[in-house]
């Protein structure tokens, strides 16, 4: 092996994105974070200066204690590093000041008395930017003082960067996947006394891999083959450490942290960089928290499958996917060589049965699961009766099974029949159990509510709680009082979830055991006739729903019905309902995707009149008064701007032959060529609830159409909330009332509109993504992956990259206007890939869709294929577009089943149809996908299973 460069010198700037906080106390500075530019990890300690003995002398009887605090950090002019005590090692735990020692070193020195001081040192480290704002430290230090034997301790730090990728690794999804059950099986030399203490962070490890310290010192191994240090893992502080103990005229050391294999003790890898650096005092301790190994060539890579839980197949199940048939798919991902299974959600969106609860982003608990997942067999076991039972089902079952897609409502009702028929049968045993006393004492902070919620919905056959008499709003008194009537009923569902609770657990440990990670996915939105909205009706803006502004597949935009969130109020308990929610989630997943996170930084808000996305605006968003509009040189008229034109030459054009007829029933005029809608028809949802009393026609849903569109015909949105204040219309210059307007005006308006939605919000929405993302990642160790797509602001990459969630790209969704395609492998590597979503069409439905032109952009320019293009789908071009994903930088590629389908000809469905899972453009979409193969089948398909293992192997994931 080569000798180490030796090099004094190290390489480290730090600097990073971390929470924004008060100067208060700590509970309050950890609470926030907040992002600053991206700079290096080390600087050289040339400029650094050693640490002068304390001058205050040590009482012999009492001791006292120096601790000295030392980062390398690389400050601007401006800003100051400032230090929190967090485990209460001093009597103030307040922010205090550090001391300047030049643009890369700020120091802090701590007197401790000898009685006062704990076992465990936690502290964290500050930044006070030029604003004032706070910038934390990515998380607490810790240093452990059970072998300190000098009474000055000297602590050497690095900044911790949230969003540096080593961190990813240290997420729940890599407790899976990495073989860290070996490590604590490390064990150094032990030393008595020890004059320094190394601390290391080594998340990317695999199995029979440990970590050492290699140095010029003799007590490192004077940099000779073998002669390394071993260090051992410490599982709570996840980072590995040694103690050792320098000779005196050991004065100062070069060292390097290394890898080795933990079976032949052979170095496998040394930290690349420039050599580590420390000295060495007979009077100071010192401990060197040196950050994470600088292993940046080696990336884990890793590839998944994606499937909703309901459109999974197996033999024996109901007409649904289950958690049984999720087992066994679970099997399947592994044999196949795939280390991620990632899900739909699968909350209840139970209200009344129907189909259109097989939207599975609508839910009605985000804390309750979906009772038509159930194992109906392992649940009922082997008894006679129960047997019996399942026997007289048989027909119904197999029937169900048999269907080409989901028959929602009647697997649902097959479902909860059997559920009613095998409660009191298990209730008295399952209620008497230990486990379900813990689960119900965990849990009841939602549990009781939903049950009761379930049970009302029952009795009314209305989830309509505003209607409920005297039970409008949820209260415990209202639970203790409705249980003493209704304690049947509430026990019924307080069973199901812990039934569906047990089942999914044990789900979780099998995929954990076979190394398959699980990922869920979080909805940006609950129902509006939800527990969740019943239970803190503070929490939600009913009077507006969330939802999409158009685009290319939605010219109208969406409307997806949720309320949208009060944020205010969330924030006054630092956001406890999502984090509650997440860290829910994390006892089932190790890996969530958070549905449409740019509604963390503003969300798409539609006033409850209406009913296209078309006219909403963001929320928060800075819309603008009449005297800004002034001083746009727009003279803002009321009328003109946020009313609908209706002139006689638009009823002209667009209604031609009807247009008295539609004149007379919907319209009145206002002046002599303008027209305004009757009062009773003046909103869109009056005017779709108007249209429900007339026959159904096509020249009727055409007229109301039309007239939908009319009443979108403006250039201004006034705000529910803050009358005097008006939002720009989405595309504003599209409209016909735009055109109507001079070339001045048009100029004006057309200027307001780029600047609202491209340059006056980012800061407030950079400002409020920071407020609350921190917080939610930190609620749990789940790998955080964002849904980014659609209109994405400008500030949204760089604060996900920042905190360390991961990206979603989808090849047919650019982010960059000038590009067709996103291409694969030119994403950065803290990304999901995906070429299809259950969002949109299948790949082969995709390419099938596509005309001669664009397919041929895709296959010369995209796949950078030469030669004929393909007219249809074939395993060939199915393998060179998922090749092209394998072979992406990104961290994770993830494909729908029916695209990994598409690499055997004779795997695919034939009814091509029946592979799409949602369609966004269609309002009450069906969801009711399922696999046209049992998982069964697929796993007998050996030469399936080897194909996918051979593409993984060679893309290395």
């Amino acid at each position: 092996m080569k000798k180490a460069n030796v090099d004094s010198k190290t390489s480290s700037k730090a600097s990073p994105i971390k929470k924004e906080v008060k100067p208060k106390k700590i509970e309050k500075v950890v609470a926030k974070k907040t992002v600053t530019k991206v700079v290096a990890v080390e600087k050289a300690p040339a400029k650094e200066r050693i640490p002068k003995k304390a001058s205050k002398p040590i009482d012999k009887v009492k001791p006292t204690y120096f601790l000295t605090f030392q980062l390398n950090y690389h400050t601007e002019d401006g800003e100051s590093v400032w230090l929190t005590d967090v485990s209460g090692f001093t009597e103030d735990s307040a922010i205090q000041l550090m001391q300047f020692e030049n643009s890369e070193y700020w120091k802090c020195t701590k007197e401790i008395q000898w009685d006062k001081i704990p076992e465990s040192i936690t502290y964290q480290y500050h930044i006070k930017k030029k604003d004032g704002s706070f910038l934390n430290d990515f998380k607490p230090k810790t240093v452990t003082n059970d072998k300190f034997t000098n009474t000055q301790i000297f602590i050497r730090d690095y900044w911790d960067y949230a969003g540096y990728f080593a961190h990813t690794f240290e997420t729940a999804a890599f407790d899976v996947l990495l073989h860290k059950k070996n490590w604590n099986d490390v064990v150094p030399k032990s030393t008595t006394k020890a004059t320094h203490f190394f601390q290391i962070n080594a998340p990317i490890l695999t199995e029979n891999e440990a970590v050492g310290i290699w140095g010029d010192a003799d007590n490192l191994g004077a940099w000779k083959e073998g002669g390394f240090l071993p260090m051992a893992y410490d599982q709570q502080e996840k980072l590995w450490k040694v103690a050792v103990n320098f000779p005196l005229e050991t004065a100062h050391f070069h060292y390097k942290y290394i890898v080795y294999d933990t079976q032949t003790k052979q170095i496998k890898q040394v930290e690349t960089g420039e050599n580590r650096y420390s000295f060495n005092f007979s009077d100071i301790s010192v401990v060197q928290n040196d950050g994470f190994l600088r292993f940046a060539s080696d990336h884990w890579k890793g590839a998944g499958v994606n499937i909703p839980l309901f459109s999974i197949r197996s033999e024996c199940d109901f007409g649904i996917g289950d958690f049984a048939g999720l087992e066994k798919f679970i099997f399947w991902s592994k044999n196949a060589g795939l280390k991620l299974v990632q899900l739909l959600p699968i909350n209840d969106t139970t209200q009344l049965g129907g189909w259109k609860e097989s939207y599975p982003y609508s839910a009605i608990s985000v804390f309750a699961l979906h009772p038509i997942y159930v194992d109906i067999i392992s649940l009922f076991g082997k008894s006679a009766k129960n047997i019996a039972y399942l026997k007289k089902i048989e027909k119904e079952r197999c029937r169900l099974n048999a269907l080409e897609k989901l028959d929602y409502e009647s697997v649902f009702r097959l479902k909860m029949d059997a559920l009613q028929y095998i409660f009191p049968i298990k209730k008295k045993t399952t209620f008497a159990s230990a486990d379900f006393k813990q689960f119900y004492e965990v849990n009841k902070f939602w549990l009781k509510s939903y049950a009761l919620f379930c049970t009302l919905r029952d009795q009314k056959q209305s989830v309509e709680f505003e209607t409920w008499e005297n039970a409008s709003v949820y209260s415990d008194e209202l639970f203790e009082k409705k249980y003493i009537s209704d304690g049947t009923s509430i026990d019924f569902y307080v069973f199901i979830q812990y039934i569906l609770h047990s089942q999914l657990s044990s789900v979780v440990e099998i995929a954990k055991q076979n190394g398959i990670v699980l990922k869920g996915d979080i909805a940006i939105g609950v129902d509006r006739h939800s527990v969740d909205v019943w239970q803190n009706p503070d929490l939600f803006d009913v009077e507006m729903q969330a939802g999409a502004p158009p685009d290319f597949f939605t010219k109208a935009g969406q409307n997806w019905g949720f309320p949208i969130y009060n944020w205010a109020n969330m924030g006054k308990d630092d956001f406890q309902w999502w984090r509650g929610r997440l860290a829910h989630m994390s006892q089932y997943f190790q890996a969530i995707r958070l549905d449409h996170i740019l509604g963390f930084f503003r969300i798409w808000s539609i006033p409850v009149a209406n009913t296209q996305g078309l006219l909403g605006y963001f929320q928060p968003a800075l819309g603008y008064s009449e005297n800004e509009l002034l001083q746009w040189g727009i003279h803002f008229d009321y009328e003109r701007y946020c009313q609908p034109f209706i002139s006689e030459t638009i009823l002209d054009v667009t209604f031609y032959e009807q247009k008295e007829t539609i004149k007379a029933e919907f319209l009145d005029q206002k002046w002599d060529d303008l027209y305004r809608f009757k009062s009773h028809l003046d909103t869109q949802k009056k005017l779709v609830e108007y249209f429900k009393t007339k026959e159904v026609t096509d020249n009727s849903q055409w007229i109301l159409t039309e007239l939908l569109s009319l009443l979108a015909n403006v250039i201004l949105i006034q705000d529910i909330h803050l009358p005097q204040i008006y939002h720009c219309r989405f595309q504003l210059f599209e409209t016909k009332s735009y055109e109507a307007l001079s070339a001045y005006e048009k100029d004006k308006l057309y200027h307001l509109h780029n600047q609202y939605f491209y340059e006056r919000q980012n800061q407030l929405w950079q400002k409020l993504g920071l407020e609350k993302l921190p917080l939610l990642k930190d609620a749990s160790n789940m790998l955080v992956c964002g849904e980014d797509l659609g209109m994405v602001p400008s500030i949204v990459p760089s604060v996900m990259q920042n905190l360390g969630i991961l990206g979603l790209r989808v090849e047919r969704m650019s982010t960059q206007p000038e590009r067709l395609f996103e291409s694969p492998l030119s994403v950065s590597y803290l990304n999901v890939v995906m070429p299809s979503t259950h969002d949109t069409l299948p790949l082969r439905n995709w390419y099938t869709s596509l005309d001669a032109l664009k397919k041929e952009q895709y296959y010369h320019q995209e796949l950078r294929l030469s030669g004929t293009v393909p007219t249809q789908y074939s395993s060939i071009l199915s393998e060179q577009i998922i090749l092209m994903h394998l072979q992406s930088p990104a961290i994770w590629a993830i494909f729908l089943l029916q695209d990994l389908f598409g690499l055997e000809s004779d795997l695919t469905n034939s009814n091509m149809e029946a592979d799409i899972i949602n369609r966004p453009e269609v309002p009450n979409f069906y969801w009711q996908y399922r696999m046209h193969l049992t998982i069964e089948n697929l796993q007998k398909n050996s030469s399936f299973c080897q194909k996918i293992q051979n593409l993984l192997q060679f893309c290395a994931r």
